[in-house]
Parts: C-alpha cells; sequence; structure tokens
C-alpha cells in the first residue's frame, strides 16, 4: 500500500464519499467546535431531559437478551442484536417477547455467524451470515435466504449492512493483509456494486463508526483534526455535520504505515492518539432534528465526555461519563434515536441497585408519574433482560442555556 497517512486518508473519505453524491451538496450541513480538555463547564441532564419512560423487556427462556449490541425499532417492533451469537431478539414495544431469529445452526433460516441485520422501509428484516443473507417479516416469520457474493474482488468481508431497498445496500466492508483497508460499497441484492466509497488503511476497528443513529441513517467518521460525518438517508449518503476538534489543532507528524503489518489492528492507532493526545469520537452517534450526541474521548488527558449540541442555536453541553449509571433516570449509553425520543437503556442488576440505593431523583416529572415508574421497575430482578429507557428532550428552538 505505501505510505498512507491519516491525512490522506481523510480527504479521500471525503472526495470519494461525495463523488456519487452530488445530489447532497446544497444540504445544509452543521458546523460545530467542540473539545473538552480546556476548562469546559458541565450540564445537567436534569436540565434537558422532558420526560422519561421506562420500557422493561420480558425475560423468557428462549428470550435472554445480553449485552446489546444494536437496536432498530420499526412499526411496534423492537430488534435487538447482542454481542456474541445469539441471533435477533424480536419484543413488542410495550416489551413482550415475540421470538429470537437467525440463531446457530445448519438448517434453513440459521446462521454461521451473524454479523449484522437490517431493516428496509417496508418492514423487512435483512440479517447477513458469512456469504448468505436471510430475510424475515416484521415478526421474525422466514421469507427468503439465498447467497450473496458481490461482484468486485478485492473489498474484504462484509461485516455490517444498511438496507434502503433491492439496489439500495450498503455494506462495510473489512480486508485483511497489506494495508488492511476498509470500504463502504452501494450494492444490490444480486451483489452487483453500484459504488465504492471510503477507503481508508488506518482505523481497524472502523465498524464502531457504521452505527445506527436513527431509521434508515447511519454515521461514519474517521478520527482527524475534523471529523466530517455521512449518513444514509432515504437510501443515499448525505453530509450532515463537520466537527472542528479544538484539541486537535497542532502541528504533529501524521501517522505513516511503516511495514505491511502496521493498521492491521488498533494498537498502533491507539499510540498515536495518546501520545498526541488527539480527541477522537467514541462509540454510537445519534441525532434529531434538535440535537446531535456523541462521546469525544482524550486518551491522552484520560478524558471522556458526552457532548449534546442543541442544533438549533449551536450551543454545545458537556456531561460526565461513567461506566455505570448514577441515577435511575439519567441515560447511560444512548442507542438510538427513533420518533425523536432517545433510546437508552439499564441492565436488570443497576435497576435493582439503583432502587435498593434510592437514585431516584428526578426534578423533570412530576411525583404522581415519577412514582408511576418506579412501580412499572418494582418486579424488575437482578437476572432480568435489560430495560430500555424512552428520552424525551426539550424542544431544542425553544431551550435556552
Amino acid at each position: 500500500m505505501g505510505k498512507i497517512t491519516i491525512y490522506i486518508c481523510h480527504v479521500l473519505f471525503i472526495l470519494l464519499s461525495c463523488s456519487g453524491n452530488k445530489h447532497d451538496q446544497n444540504k445544509e450541513v452543521h458546523k460545530i467546535e467542540v473539545g473538552i480538555t480546556k476548562d469546559i463547564q458541565k450540564s445537567s441532564w436534569e436540565d434537558f431531559i422532558q420526560d422519561i419512560n421506562f420500557i422493561p423487556l420480558e425475560t423468557t427462556s428462549n428470550g435472554i437478551v445480553s449485552e446489546i449490541q444494536k437496536i432498530m425499532i420499526r412499526d411496534n417492533r423492537i430488534y435487538i442484536q447482542c454481542f456474541g451469537k445469539k441471533g435477533i431478539f424480536i419484543f413488542t414495544s410495550e416489551g413482550k417477547f415475540i421470538k429470537n431469529i437467525c440463531t446457530l445452526g445448519k438448517d434453513p433460516f440459521k446462521v454461521n455467524y451473524l454479523f449484522d441485520f437490517s431493516i428496509s422501509p417496508k418492514g423487512i428484516i435483512y440479517a447477513m451470515d458469512n456469504g448468505k443473507i436471510l430475510t424475515f417479516d416484521k415478526d421474525g416469520n422466514p421469507l427468503k435466504e439465498f447467497f450473496f457474493v458481490p461482484d468486485l474482488k478485492g473489498l474484504g468481508h462484509e461485516t455490517n449492512l444498511s438496507v434502503f431497498n433491492e439496489d439500495s445496500i450498503y455494506l462495510w466492508h473489512a480486508s485483511a493483509g497489506e494495508g488492511r483497508q476498509f470500504h463502504l460499497s452501494r450494492t444490490n441484492l444480486k451483489g452487483r456494486i453500484q459504488e465504492i466509497m471510503i477507503p481508508y488503511s488506518h482505523f481497524s476497528f472502523s465498524a464502531e463508526r457504521f452505527v445506527e443513529v436513527g431509521d434508515n441513517e447511519y454515521a461514519i467518521t474517521p478520527p482527524s483534526l475534523y471529523d466530517t460525518i455521512y449518513a444514509i438517508v432515504q437510501g443515499r449518503i448525505e453530509k450532515k455535520f463537520i466537527l472542528n476538534i479544538k484539541d486537535n489543532i497542532i502541528g504533529i507528524e501524521p501517522l505513516i504505515a511503516q511495514n505491511n503489518e502496521d493498521f492491521y489492528t488498533s494498537n498502533q492507532l491507539i499510540k498515536y492518539i495518546s501520545e498526541n493526545k488527539l480527541s477522537v469520537i467514541h462509540g454510537n452517534i445519534v441525532y434529531n432534528s434538535d440535537y446531535l450526541i456523541f462521546n469525544l474521548h482524550n486518551p491522552g488527558y484520560g478524558v471522556l465526555n458526552r457532548c449534546l449540541i442543541n442544533l438549533k442555536t449551536g450551543l454545545v453541553n458537556y456531561f460526565d461519563h461513567s461506566s455505570e449509571p448514577e441515577n435511575l433516570f439519567y441515560p447511560g449509553k444512548i442507542h438510538l434515536c427513533y420518533n425523536d425520543k432517545m433510546i437508552s437503556s439499564l441492565e436488570g442488576y443497576q435497576v435493582c441497585q439503583l432502587l435498593e440505593e434510592n437514585k431516584t431523583n428526578c426534578s423533570f416529572i412530576s411525583q404522581e408519574h415519577k412514582q408511576e415508574l418506579l412501580n412499572k421497575l418494582k418486579t424488575v430482578n437482578e437476572l432480568d433482560n435489560p430495560v430500555l429507557m424512552e428520552i424525551t428532550l426539550k424542544n431544542a428552538a425553544k431551550y435556552e442555556n
């Protein structure tokens, strides 16, 4: 591959991502300045949350959910993929268990390994196995399965997908060997590739940047001084946000591959980021018409903060980030936005612990509503499935910091 720098890769990212998408150049692109290492003032979630609702996920012998990897919500159904090889769990919008599909096995509609799943606007579930796609209706009833082999060699193995229709399927490819590249491609159900985008070789955990942020929208960001966030909207890629990360505007030497094994794992990139005290986006990127939410991490300074950006006013607010929840009514990891509600989750043991320790302070809802929510959680046990948290944020246009 030769010498490939973060800066060259970032330029390729922008040029190739926009090359086939001229229609979105006139769209509004939010330019936002963020930074977490210099005297930032922390905010409180209570100032931003308008309402909370909890959805305990029913626990059954066939429906035991472990750590959540991905959530999608469509047509009064909740779909959850866990870390590991447990399949896709389907629940009603009230949390009642329906079915677990795409479990391991050799029989029809079983998988060798579940890489990812997506749901089309028509409500069809598309699950991706190794070289095979399986489809189901919204309740998990099998429709068809077929082998899926893209017609262009050298892109690498498909690890993630987003489906809009039969001619707009986005695949995230990870290639092995020299250079270790990642691509995003647009293809169809026959495996015919329509576009190839975003090649770069320095970021081997790139699948983390291909993340669910809403109905048919995914976000992609490379680590750089400027992060450009794209989203798949109505089956096409659009540039949505440009983040100017103030922490990173320094004269540092670019990261350069020294041999064929460089960037095969994330270790060298992490070392480069840490030594140069760079801040990078960490984990999910979630947004709606009012707010953009993501975590900004600077491992060199040991700082990890959550950023909430008011898209109406441009104001940036920062919050402490904790691995364990500090209050029953404050969100932890936010998985996605659906119908303008942010979706977070709590493990069963966390709910029990917070209730036992009486960490239930909440000023933004009435005492009556709060008691209703607490009563709903009284039946949750430590070994139960996670409890989803629906968060309604205040209207950004009316809110002044």
